[in-house]
């Protein structure tokens, strides 16, 4: 929180004129990311009020809404609500009313709110929306109902596996878990509340350090990692091409462009990312391993060759991290005819603790 403090104190507030609507989104998404909901409210909530240059743009005016609500200003959230008129985001406006009900208590509300009952049973009036489904849960929680609240967290997760909300997700499954004695499963789930937790906590983090320094290698890097950690493969590859457009020089930065692009499916992208990490650095093992892969997956025998034989004969060698390396080589030498060779590559693969066979 004190990163938060710091930032908000260097980042500039709206300006003293009226701003424009786009102004206040760009600030307003500036704010969520931070989590810094106090701020958001003292800034934003002018702004959303009848009159407002945000006053029709029901997702905006959700969204302060949900701020208000955290910080405690139910009697704020309550009056926005009631005199909303909003020309957009009409569903979003209905979930904030069901978590207005869910903070002042009203459970069964809330919980009708938010699903439609009929002659097919009860179903959710809102199947796409995360964050119906996570209040959902959080309003069965409070109710004792595990069995629902575990099922929205469910659907929570499938629809935003790294939302804002994941780690709360993940602990209302532990607590089911454990109303069911499944303690395998609430010991997992419980492991992954505790990791969805830290990651949204280092994702602020590198977000403010990033305002802080945009030019800033390390931010933009971490940054990058958490979304391939959560998969989301295409915002690390644009962090990580602006990172190496801007810092041709950072060689980190180009074997994880390249990784961002291998998990794309994109390999020629990918072996031109390598070539430049090894470019920046000849001795980079990890750009090394997976340029031979690559090379061999298209049939480059004599690179991938070339690449296996220079990282086995670096400290890599030695290192089990690089253990299928060695198979590949013992591999390649054998399609290479060069039988005696493959077996003593094979042999050091052994050693080090593989199980494959020779030939696949």
């Amino acid at each position: 929180m004190k990163l938060v403090a710091i930032l908000l104190s260097l980042a500039p507030a709206l300006p003293a004129q009226a701003p424009s609507p786009e102004a206040l989104r760009r600030r307003l998404r500036e704010l969520i990311e931070v989590r810094a909901t106090s701020r958001l409210v003292y800034e934003l909530l002018p702004h959303v009020r009848r009159g407002g240059a945000l006053a029709e743009d029901g997702d905006a005016l959700a969204l302060v809404v949900r701020a208000t609500i955290e910080s405690g200003g139910t009697r704020d959230a309550e009056a926005l609500l009631a005199n909303a008129r909003v020309t957009s985001g009409a569903v979003a406006i209905e979930i904030e009313k069901a978590r207005l009900q869910f903070a002042k208590d009203e459970l069964e509300a809330a919980s009708r709110a938010l699903s439609v009952e009929d002659e097919r049973g009860r179903r959710m009036r809102f199947p796409g929306e995360p964050e119906a489904w996570i209040l959902f849960a959080r309003i069965h929680a409070r109710m004792q109902d595990y069995a629902t609240a575990d099922k929205a967290a469910r659907h929570y997760l499938r629809l935003a596996p790294y939302g804002r909300e994941s780690a709360v997700a993940w602990q209302i499954r532990t607590d089911a878990a454990l109303r069911k004695n499944d303690g395998d499963a609430a010991h997992a789930y419980l492991k992954e509340a505790k990791r969805h937790r830290r990651w949204h906590e280092l994702l602020v983090a590198r977000r403010i350090q990033h305002r802080r320094d945009p030019e800033a290698e390390l931010p933009q890097l971490g940054l990058g990692l958490l979304w391939m950690e959560a998969e989301q493969y295409e915002s690390a590859r644009t962090l990580f091409f602006r990172l190496t457009r801007r810092k041709s020089g950072y060689c980190r930065g180009w074997f994880h462009l390249g990784e961002s692009e291998r998990m794309l499916g994109r390999a020629k992208e990918a072996e031109a990312a390598y070539d430049r990490a090894l470019r920046c650095d000849e001795g980079h093992a990890p750009s090394r391993a997976n340029r031979a892969t690559l090379r061999l997956a298209r049939g480059e025998i004599g690179g991938a060759r070339q690449d296996l034989e220079t990282l086995l004969a670096s400290p890599a060698g030695k290192d089990p991290n690089y253990l299928e390396s060695h198979l590949q080589l013992s591999r390649v030498l054998l399609r290479h005819e060069t039988p005696a060779e493959a077996r003593a590559r094979y042999e050091r693969y052994r050693e080090l603790g593989g199980r494959e066979p020779l030939e696949p």
